[in-house]
């Protein structure tokens, strides 16, 4: 049995559909792409980014290996990164000679 912790994590987890009316459409979207994420990415997600789990936690709860915790988390970086690419900050420009 994994012993949850009970410190508070460093971003309050967002509850599904909960986006605000105040937040930027940024935070909407991210938002809003974390909510589309397959159900078990969901999860893994949750409990190692948001939690704050390590991933042998996070996989005893989930009851699944580890490895199986860190493909969900990848899975997770690519469908996030294609939902989103268009937030990728472009690259700084270059200072002239």
């Amino acid at each position: 049995m994994v012993e949850l912790n009970d410190r508070q994590p460093a971003v309050p987890a967002p509850t599904r559909g909960t986006a605000s009316s105040d937040d930027s459409p940024n935070i909407q979207r991210i938002l809003e792409a974390i909510e589309r994420l397959p159900e078990d990415v969901h999860e893994a997600f949750n409990l190692v980014r948001i939690q704050g789990m390590t991933q042998p936690q996070a996989a005893e709860v989930l009851g699944v290996s580890t490895k199986t915790v860190q493909r969900r988390l990848n899975q997770c970086v690519v469908f996030l990164s294609a939902q989103l690419r268009d937030l990728n900050p472009s690259p700084p420009a270059q200072a002239p000679d």
